[in-house]
């Protein structure tokens, strides 16, 4: 049903005089943000993690003037979900409401407004939330997007108009100027994430995906579970965000990429090829702590065309679901194979996977949609994106010292972060390859896994991995 008409009030209120952007608004919802809305929920928000890290003293009052400024060029960070065209969910202006920015101590703990924890409530709150916790020397930026709001390529093209902000502000570099990115430009978004002809028989229907409906919402998938002897002391979240980290090192990540060479792979079919490996030996390993059937991996895939105009951040983006099980599994040949087979399929045929065929199909049944996410049903064992460097995706290039991004008084030391956690999907992962090294960071879901114990799960994957340098 509509949206509650109520507003919360956000920290640091900001009033909107921006006429570009009541031109934009109300935009209705894309299939894949409609798809986001509908299978959020309070325990398993649509909310993914990036956190920055820096060397330095952050100068709090421009670090937020470079907030704001970056958030009047993303409009879709300053909209709500409301009913208003033809009665249908919208993005429409929030008016005064603005994401959530909180300034603290390095060691201040992370709080949530209201009691909502980590979910976001888009009907009344903005899809973005930003802590920043510094002292003299050091700053950690912990941003936590809804993913309905806009992608990963999308959130670091935000924090990258972020630091140049601040790096005009605060830096005496020359620092080129910012693209304009006209608000007008996201009644395209839809069309960058779908042509509806590729999903059209030639009759003009859609081409039938029943069989992958059926796959997808019936077919058990195997859940990574937490020992039975365990379950009874699982408590509420503790620290947010939780998120556990390894990195090759800048040699190790060069020969990484020649093991995968000689295997004919990508770095990235490595990485997926060892986590079948890896989530299938945890099964053998700790009997119960995966539910039967088949392992599946669910991986993000990019969709904008390199030379495509860039617009303000949003949503072009699907998800490919890889599936593996049985004997498979215990020949790596033949997995190596297969799994390189359906990832340069997919590379070539990433609009018109069958995942994003239901998602614009189901437009037509929202209410069958709906009732089919909300069975407790484990949609994928695993998510695993591949990032690259964030930095490469900023709308601006920003100086760098000793592959480090310099903003103004700040040094970009690190950068981690995770995709968001479904229910009964308990590992999420992201990879980075910042400062050319190779960082795995993992989270599962802290409702079953304490820190030792995802530390546990990613150790197992770090060694798989490693085993691919002898």
């Amino acid at each position: 049903g509509p949206c509650d008409m109520s507003m919360e009030t956000a920290e640091f209120e900001r009033p909107i005089n921006d006429t570009v952007g009541q031109r934009i608004f109300p935009l209705h919802l894309i299939p894949f943000e409609h798809y986001m809305l509908i299978d959020d929920r309070p325990n398993y928000p649509a909310t993914f993690i990036v956190q920055f890290e820096f060397a330095g003293s952050l100068e709090r009052k421009p670090f937020k003037d470079s907030i704001d400024d970056a958030i009047d060029r993303h409009p879709l960070l300053r909209a709500v979900i409301r009913r208003a065209k033809s009665n249908r969910d919208c993005w429409v202006d929030s008016g005064n409401v603005r994401p959530m920015v909180h300034f603290g101590g390095v060691d201040e703990p992370i709080a949530f407004p209201g009691a909502g924890f980590e979910h976001i409530d888009l009907c009344n709150e903005a899809g973005l939330r930003i802590w920043v916790r510094h002292n003299q020397r050091k700053a950690v930026v912990t941003a936590q997007f809804h993913h309905a709001v806009c992608d990963g390529v999308g959130a670091y093209q935000v924090l990258g108009d972020v630091l140049w902000g601040y790096a005009t502000r605060t830096g005496g570099d020359e620092i080129e100027s910012a693209p304009p990115l006209p608000p007008s430009r996201l009644r395209a978004r839809g069309r960058a994430c779908y042509d509806p002809a590729e999903f059209r028989t030639d009759q003009g229907r859609f081409q039938s995906e029943w069989k992958f409906a059926a796959e997808l919402l019936f077919r058990r998938t195997a859940a990574i579970r937490p020992p039975t002897s365990k379950r009874t002391h699982r408590t509420l979240p503790g620290s947010f965000p939780g998120i556990c980290s390894f990195e090759f090192d800048k040699n190790e990540h060069r020969r990484l990429r020649l093991s995968a060479q000689q295997r004919a792979q990508t770095v990235n079919d490595l990485l997926l090829e060892k986590l079948f490996v890896t989530l299938n030996q945890w099964r053998k390993r700790n009997r119960g702590w995966l539910s039967g059937g088949k392992l599946c991996v669910m991986m993000p895939l990019d969709l904008r065309e390199p030379e495509a105009e860039k617009m303000p951040a949003c949503n072009v983006v699907s998800y490919a679901l890889i599936r593996r099980g049985g004997k498979l599994l215990e020949q790596p040949d033949k997995l190596r194979q297969g799994l390189r087979e359906e990832t340069v399929w997919l590379k070539h045929q990433r609009h018109r996977t069958h995942f994003m065929n239901l998602v614009v199909a189901s437009q037509s049944y929202p209410r069958l949609l709906k009732a089919a996410l909300r069975r407790n049903h484990c949609l994928a064992t695993a998510v695993l994106s591949n990032t690259g460097d964030p930095t490469k995706q900023f709308l601006i290039n920003l100086p760098r010292e000793n592959g480090m991004v310099r903003c103004g008084n700040l040094l970009l030391t690190d950068i981690s972060g995770v995709p968001p956690m479904r229910i009964n999907t308990r590992a999420t992962i992201s990879i980075f390859t910042y400062r050319r090294v190779l960082k795995i960071c993992l989270r599962c879901d802290p409702r079953l896994f304490n820190l030792e114990e995802t530390n546990e799960l990613l150790g197992h994957y770090v060694d798989q991995i490693t085993s691919a340098l002898d």
